[in-house]
């Protein structure tokens, strides 16, 4: 695996649009697998390219988002509140049992298929569970 800051990325707008889609986004950083870093060598600029984990190189990772108070939840997130249930965390809980009957679990697995990762629908479900907690 490699790993490419994002600002050094930007320098080459074609490589931009075909590796980000098939990378692993890491707050600042995109994660490749190897093959795909040959990719780099066509650019006129010079990219620095790291080995995954080499010791030196910070792998920057977003912030736990923090809970917003109920009073100030977007009209649409409040509306979601009127379908929770008691085991639901938060409005990511609700989302994924309201959307993954009609078509959700079938995405995950397309997905998955199609791109050979997941699709982060439950990393995303985690962080709303966060942000729009119910308790």
């Amino acid at each position: 695996m490699k790993v490419i800051l994002l600002s050094d990325l930007a320098r080459c707008p074609q490589l931009w649009h075909e590796l980000i889609p098939i990378g692993e986004l890491r707050g600042g950083d995109l994660k490749i697998e190897d093959e795909h870093a040959l990719r780099l060598s066509t650019c006129a600029e010079s990219i620095p390219v790291r080995n995954w984990g080499e010791e030196g190189f910070l792998i920057k990772q977003p912030p736990k988002p923090k809970p917003m108070p109920r009073d100030e939840w977007p009209l649409h997130i409040r509306l979601l509140v009127l379908v929770a249930k008691p085991e639901d965390k938060g409005i990511g809980d609700v989302i994924a049992r309201v959307v993954g009957p009609i078509g959700g679990d079938a995405f995950k697995v397309w997905y998955e298929k199609a791109f050979g990762k997941s699709c982060g629908c439950s990393e995303r479900q985690e962080t709303l569970n966060q942000t729009y907690p119910f308790s």
